[in-house]
C-alpha cells in the first residue's frame, strides 16, 4: 500500500509584507501566518531580522530566495519541526544560534558563498546527520555543532583559519578532518580527542572519544 504523498501549500512572503525589504518578526505578530508549514521568501526580500521565525512550531520547510543577503542571529531558533531549508546563494554567514534547537533538521547544504558559521549556529540539531561545507568557509564559532548527536564526522575545508572552542561538545562525532595548522590547538577545539594522525595535503585526522 502506497503512502499518500503530502501536498505542500507554500505561503509566499513578498517584499510588500516587509519593512524596507527586511522580514521583521512577521510571524511573531500574526498568528494566522504562524500556522503555515511551508514558506517561500520571494525575490526582493533582502534580509531576515534577528529571531524573525523564532519558535514557530508549525514551520516544516522554507525556501529563501537569492535576493536575501543577510539572515541575522536566532532567525530560525526553536523551529523544532523545520526539516528542510534552501538557503540563498549569496549568503556569507550562518549567524549565531541561527538553527539552535531545530530538532528535525537532518541535512544542510551551505551555499558556496558562506565564509563564517557563528557560535552555536547548529546547537542541539539532534537529527542533523549531514552538513556540506563550502570551500570558502573560513571561520567556525564556538560550540557550533554542540548537541548534534547524529553527526558522525566533521570534514572541514582546508582554508578554515579559525575554529572556536568545543565545536563538538555533547556529540557522538567519531572524528574530524582539518588542516594541520590546528594541531597545537586540538585540545582546546576538541577537549575529548583521543589521537591525531597526519593525512595527505597538510590535513590531520582527529579521533574523538
Amino acid at each position: 500500500m502506497f503512502k499518500k504523498k503530502e501536498k505542500k501549500h507554500f505561503f509566499d512572503i513578498t517584499p510588500d509584507m516587509t519593512e524596507y525589504g527586511t522580514i521583521v518578526n512577521l510571524f511573531q505578530t500574526d498568528f494566522a501566518k504562524a500556522s503555515h508549514e511551508y514558506v517561500n521568501i520571494n525575490y526582493g526580500v533582502m534580509a531576515i531580522e534577528k529571531g524573525a521565525f523564532k519558535n514557530i512550531l508549525s514551520l516544516k520547510e522554507i525556501v529563501v530566495n537569492s535576493s536575501v543577503r543577510v539572515i541575522e542571529a536566532q532567525a530560525f531558533m526553536g523551529c523544532n519541526k523545520l526539516s528542510k531549508i534552501e538557503l540563498p546563494k549569496n549568503l556569507t554567514e550562518i549567524s549565531a544560534e541561527m538553527f539552535k534547537d531545530c530538532y528535525s533538521l537532518d541535512n544542510v547544504i551551505l551555499p558556496d558563498t558562506v565564509r563564517k558559521i557563528g557560535s552555536n549556529a547548529f546547537s542541539n540539531c539532534s537529527s542533523l546527520k549531514n552538513i556540506t561545507f563550502p570551500d570558502n568557509l573560513r571561520i567556525i564559532g564556538s560550540e557550533a555543532f554542540s548537541g548534534c548527536i547524529e553527526l558522525k564526522e566533521l570534514i572541514l575545508p582546508k582554508d578554515v583559519i579559525s575554529i572556536g572552542n568545543n565545536v563538538t561538545l555533547n556529540t557522538h562525532i567519531e572524528y574530524a578532518i582539518l588542516h594541520k595548522r590546528f594541531r597545537e590547538f586540538v585540545d582546546v577545539i576538541f577537549p575529548n580527542y583521543l589521537k591525531v594522525e597526519n593525512l595527505e595535503k597538510d590535513m590531520i585526522k582527529v579521533t574523538l572519544k
